[in-house]
Parts: C-alpha cells; structure tokens; sequence
C-alpha cells in the first residue's frame, strides 16, 4: 500500500517546519481492506482470550467509563 504524505500548516511562521503537520492521504479502497482486516484480527484476538478483560482503551466495546469511574473513586477517597 502506497499513502501521499501531504503537510497541512498549523499556525505561525511558515518557514517553521515545526508549524506544519503532516498527513497521509491513501486510496479509499486500501482504508475500506484495512478497516476489513483490523475487524477481522481484533475479533480474532478477543475471542482467542489473547486481550485482558480489563483491556478497555482501543477497542470497540464501551468501557473507559467504567476505568474513570473507578479512578474518580479512589482519588475521592484519598
């Protein structure tokens, strides 16, 4: 798979390379296959029992607000 990078300019100075961010542009077709293959792998991985039950971030299923919940918890209770 083949991306363009492109730079996108944020603010200030143009000739600051620290003021431009860059992005990849790639065909839509590559994004619609890796989007496939992402589904299909972290299915795969979960139903395998290879990802904690505690693993909340990243994944498609609700449950950061259970983990801040539970931090708001104890930072209350200090």
């Amino acid at each position: 798979m083949r991306a363009l990078m492109i730079c996108i300019h944020k603010k200030g100075d143009l000739t600051d390379p620290g003021n431009w961010r860059p992005i990849a542009l790639c065909s839509t077709l590559a994004k619609l296959y890796t989007c496939c293959l992402v589904a299909c792998i972290t299915d795969w991985v979960v139903t395998g029992g290879a990802v904690s039950q505690s693993q909340m971030g990243f994944m498609s299923m609700e449950g950061c607000y259970e983990h801040n919940f539970t931090l708001q918890m104890v930072l209350d209770n200090d």
